[in-house]
């Protein structure tokens, strides 16, 4: 991209005059890893839901031509309330990445986005808001650096004071979406894609 810039010059004789100077400024390469959905993309995301400790919250996942949609029914009966949306365990790689970037359309819930190191839940993980509810589609892009990671305690959740360095970010093992606030009611979230984004210094 070029920037003109206009210097005012002091001469000799006291006055002033404007000069264009050029400023090269070249863009940065983007290389990213892109998770798409649809029944072309990934298949391989799956719900799990606070069913697991008892709960009776419900949710089921469908693919078409290009998306994935996730919805269901949030319930906080029996100390319930959460929904999530996985991918499978495995090593991401995501250590060169700087933002994550989705495209999405969602209503009921609004959702987060959680890095997960351990396979274990009770493990500490990164997570931050990312997927506010939208009923148009929506394209958002997070820096990763903006992700906190939570740990758990007799007393509830609490911040850490890690950071998603790239050191964790290699760690990774898996990408998930979980509803943000326990709340009652039918949700819908579908997807285009996930796509972590980085740029050659």
């Amino acid at each position: 991209m070029s920037v003109t810039l206009f210097l005012s010059v002091m001469v000799a004789c006291g006055t002033s005059e404007t000069v264009p100077e050029e400023v090269l400024e070249p863009e940065k390469e983007m290389f990213s890893l892109r998770i798409e959905f649809g029944e072309d993309g990934n298949a391989s995301w799956f719900p799990l839901n606070d069913d697991v400790m008892g709960g009776v919250s419900t949710s089921s996942v469908q693919s078409t031509d290009k998306t994935l949609i996730f919805s269901g029914e949030v319930s906080t009966d029996n100390n319930g309330g959460f929904v999530s949306l996985r991918s499978p365990n495995r090593e991401y790689e995501l250590e060169d990445y700087t933002q994550v970037e989705v495209s999405y359309k969602s209503s009921g819930q609004d959702f987060m986005m959680i890095l997960a190191d351990h396979a274990a839940w009770y493990m500490p993980e990164f997570r931050h808001e990312v997927l506010p509810t939208s009923e148009e589609w929506t394209t958002v892009t997070i820096p990763l650096s903006d992700f906190t990671q939570y740990k758990m305690t007799n007393f509830g959740e609490i911040e850490t004071d890690e950071e998603l360095t790239a050191n964790a970010l290699s760690e990774v093992i898996r990408i998930e979406l979980r509803n943000s606030v326990f709340t009652d009611g039918d949700f819908q979230l579908e997807l285009d894609y996930i796509e972590f984004q980085g740029f050659e210094e």
